[in-house]
């Protein structure tokens, strides 16, 4: 009499049972609910820091273009309820021709991909022209500039313009950040140091200007220098 063995002896095929499968999946949310707590106060910061770094990119390419093109470039503010455009609360402005047509600013076409998504996660509270020993960045007030192309810009652009000029020189200014999450309290202060080119940041905890650390802590971005 013959007899069939199976191919491979003892080997058995058993899968998981209802209360096994109730279990692997009760764990796998109790790692993910911790996960998610303990990552959450660090993923609401990142909007604002992120959106600090992007403000220091578009003051980092104005500076730049300036000593590209030789041209004056201005990055100028708004308040939100002044455009019709949602979130853009930054333009970057050139003046195409100095000679001809002095303190006639318009916008700089490849500033566009600096200016993208800037204003999306935060906005800018407040702009403030600071007392510099470079005079000559300072804007003259007898000749008011001309901004082309976009009229709800013009007082925002006249009276809180950064001048970056093509020796590498700015004005002096700061610039008060707040997240769009309401969760995140915190204010960033990004400064332009118009005589050095330096820009730095100071993270307070809340708009009454309290220091989060020691009551003036600064992180200084060391990678930006005058632009040769």
């Amino acid at each position: 009499m013959i007899t069939r063995t199976s191919k491979n002896p003892g080997c058995s095929r058993r899968g998981f049972t209802l209360l096994e499968t109730l279990l692997a999946a009760s764990l796998f949310m109790l790692f993910l609910g911790a996960a998610i707590v303990s990552l959450g106060p660090t993923s609401r910061g990142c909007n604002l820091d992120q959106g600090a770094v992007r403000l220091e990119s578009i003051l980092r390419f104005a500076r730049a273009e300036a000593a590209n093109t030789g041209r004056r470039v201005r990055v100028a503010f708004t308040q939100e309820a002044q455009t019709t455009e949602p979130h853009k609360p930054v333009r970057v402005l050139w003046e195409p021709e100095p000679l001809d047509e002095p303190e006639v600013f318009q916008d700089l076409s490849s500033a566009k991909w600096e200016l993208d998504g800037f204003g999306e996660h935060v906005s800018v509270e407040q702009i403030r022209l600071l007392d510099s020993s470079d005079t000559s960045s300072a804007p003259d007030a007898s000749a008011p500039s001309t901004i082309e192309e976009g009229d709800e810009w013009a007082l925002a652009a006249e009276s809180t313009p950064i001048t970056f000029n093509p020796d590498g020189s700015s004005d002096s200014a700061e610039i008060v950040l707040a997240a769009r999450d309401g969760d995140d309290d915190r204010r960033v202060t990004v400064r332009v140091l118009g005589l050095t080119g330096l820009i730095c940041r100071e993270v307070t905890s809340d708009s009454k200007g309290e220091s989060e650390a020691d009551g003036h802590k600064r992180i200084q971005d060391s990678s930006l220098t005058v632009a040769e």
